[in-house]
């Protein structure tokens, strides 16, 4: 579904207005407005969490009563060992809440070796300084993690969609299932002012016919925000010709002359890539 032109327009006005009626801004108005919009005609939040104050199990609750199972996996105890407190995403995004009560020793030791380093060797560089400009593109396993982490705060009745999207995860040799993600990235937004808690969110398609990704996953922290889509999902299948992208938005951050929208770019992942390479480059860069 897209936006009308009286649609747009109201909600133009209304920034206007958040501006203190400031003129000078009308174009970047309206294509904020423009993004915004189809955004949120066409998505709606299905889980949101804040990366600091009280800790989050998740996956903890909608199992109650239940001997704790892999999200992954899917084993569960005894065949499954799990430990008491483990961070479902690392430190360096600013996370100290969320915890993944539902994912095993196993499973978690694989994503520390085989995704981890590519995504903190991407992601660290441009937490730690906000004039950085991002690369041109996204390692396979730095994109694997982000979805990962996308997936491990999924509520679980969606995880019956992302069978494939698992897998995916689950193989270490990238460059083998690379055909499986053609035209796949990650929006990358460089805020105007820092975002005030880190968080991460995902939100869901409202209409099953639209032109748009089923899920999507927002990561923020500092003055970065990451966003991609949930790839291989069985609610895409319409989708698989298109290479279908995810709206962009404007990522608006301030009051007054003070709002700003975002720089947004459009980070290809690599196909092929020498991920030893990658981290050595960018342990020593």
């Amino acid at each position: 579904m897209h936006p009308t032109h009286d649609q747009i327009e109201v909600a133009a006005y209304h920034r206007w207005e958040r501006r203190a009626r400031s003129h000078g801004n009308h174009r970047d108005d309206w294509a904020a407005a423009e993004k915004d919009l189809v955004f949120a005609l066409n998505y709606r939040y299905i889980a949101r969490h804040k990366l600091n104050g009280d800790p989050v199990f998740l996956g903890r609750t909608e199992a109650a009563g239940h001997p704790r199972r892999c999200r992954f996996c899917d084993l569960s105890e005894p065949s499954a060992s799990f430990e008491a407190r483990v961070l479902a995403l690392p430190p360096f995004v600013g996370n100290t809440a969320l915890f993944a009560w539902d994912e095993c020793v196993e499973c978690r030791g694989s994503s520390n070796k085989h995704l981890g380093p590519a995504f903190e060797a991407f992601a660290r560089p441009l937490l730690s300084d906000s004039s950085q400009p991002p690369p041109g593109a996204i390692p396979i396993p730095a994109h694997k993690a982000l979805v990962r982490m996308a997936l491990s705060i999924m509520p679980l009745a969606e995880l019956q969609y992302f069978g494939d999207a698992l897998e995916w995860l689950a193989n270490p040799y990238h460059a083998r299932d690379a055909h499986l993600i053609l035209g796949l990235g990650c929006l990358c937004y460089r805020t105007p002012a820092p975002i005030p808690t880190p968080f991460i969110t995902l939100a869901r398609r409202c209409f099953d016919s639209a032109q748009w990704p089923y899920m999507l996953v927002f990561l923020a922290s500092g003055s970065l925000v990451l966003q991609t889509h949930i790839p291989l999902s069985s609610r895409d299948e319409h989708l698989e010709d298109l290479q279908a992208r995810a709206p962009e938005l404007s990522m608006s951050i301030g009051e007054g002359n003070a709002l700003r929208a975002s720089q947004c770019f459009f980070l290809e992942a690599q196909r092929c890539e020498d991920v030893s390479s990658h981290l050595q480059t960018a342990s020593t860069g």
